[in-house]
């Protein structure tokens, strides 16, 4: 099954309010809504390009499979490449993301280590 990660990855992003990040982005209401409440089931090309525009991202971060057994892995094995086993932090990412403020108190506690 396909499975959305868009949830996790503004979280990763350290995006507090998904709604108001997606209007920003250009998403209507309905679209924010439903994507921030994870009940968006059908993604049109020209929504996902908003969204990876949004997050800065391609859309193998955005959608991933996750095989319901091992058997149904290996008769899908085209769609290995998209098993996330975990998402590591992408830290440039986010770092481009934090405000100034942010930014300096990061610099502050890595001075501290």
């Amino acid at each position: 099954m396909l499975q959305t990660r868009i949830i996790q990855v503004a979280q990763e992003l350290g995006i507090k309010n998904l709604h108001s990040h997606l209007r920003k982005k250009g998403l209507s209401r309905f679209h924010a809504t439903e994507i921030s409440q994870g009940r968006l089931q059908k993604f049109d090309l020209p929504l996902l390009y908003k969204l990876c525009q949004a997050f800065k991202c391609t859309l193998n971060d955005l959608i991933q499979y996750v095989p319901a057994n091992e058997e149904e892995l290996e008769q899908q094995s085209f769609l290995q490449p998209m098993v996330i086993e975990h998402a590591p932090i992408d830290v440039s990412r986010k770092l481009e993301n934090l405000d100034n403020d942010k930014r300096k108190l990061l610099l502050e506690f890595l001075d501290r280590l």
